[in-house]
């Protein structure tokens, strides 16, 4: 991946943080910004977001819901050519760590009883 788009990348996950902590959205619980990925272009990006709540799909529409106010927000705070037009999706992988943690336990478990 080149060095600009590591750069915009962290850029737009710093900045995308400090936009959330900084205003926070009725409803929206705790959310944590994991990564970004700028297209080739620069014109897009994906941003995957973790969130620490039981309804995570109500939260994730809540934050779509102010996509726009964060686009608008982001767009005063960077300043390069173009601001990557952004797009929310839910960060899985630490679902997947508690899966497969719990699954490694039993088998530990399994081998000594």
């Amino acid at each position: 991946m080149p060095f600009r788009i590591e750069k915009v990348n962290s850029l737009l996950v710093q900045e995308i943080s400090n936009i959330l902590n900084k205003t926070r959205f009725l409803g929206l619980g705790f959310v944590t910004v994991t990564s970004a990925e700028c297209a080739k272009d620069l014109k897009s990006a994906k941003i995957w977001i973790s969130i620490m709540d039981k309804n995570k799909d109500k939260t994730l529409s809540i934050l779509k819901g102010h996509l726009r106010e964060i686009q608008k927000e982001l767009n005063q705070r960077i300043e390069i050519k173009f601001c990557p037009k952004i797009r929310f999706y839910l960060d899985k992988s630490e679902d997947n760590y508690f899966k497969i943690d719990k699954l490694l336990k039993d088998e530990k478990r399994d081998l000594n009883p």
